[in-house]
């Protein structure tokens, strides 16, 4: 195994728990300065497409034949289902606690597979 290619992805992963982790507290903390959840959701992507736009740029991803080659699913799938799942989540930190909350959005679809 070469490790070389190996801490790239797991920074990346590690980084990517954190940002996930604290999406919830900072959720709290926009609530209370009156952002709602279809707001938060505008800023999150429009913050994260330049920074993945960034990223495949980098990496030297070909976004045309990615896109034809399936690429446009992810995509759909990220605007319908991603987008509702997300919107569910946020609104359920307002009235629940944020780890109850986490809770079931991370083990939903394994108890919907059931």
């Amino acid at each position: 195994m070469n490790t070389a290619r190996v801490w790239p992805a797991a920074l990346a992963a590690i980084a990517g728990s954190v940002m996930v982790g604290f999406m919830p507290i900072m959720a709290r903390h926009l609530y209370a300065d009156g952002l709602d959840a279809p707001s938060m959701l505008f800023w999150r992507y429009a913050i994260a497409l330049p920074a993945l736009l960034i990223g495949a740029a980098a990496t030297r991803l070909d976004l045309i034949r990615a896109w034809r080659s399936g690429a446009w699913k992810i995509a759909v799938v990220g605007a319908t289902l991603g987008v509702g799942q997300t919107i569910c989540f946020w609104e359920s930190i307002r009235f629940i606690d944020t780890g109850l909350a986490d809770l079931l959005f991370y083990t939903y679809p394994g108890l919907t597979l059931l």
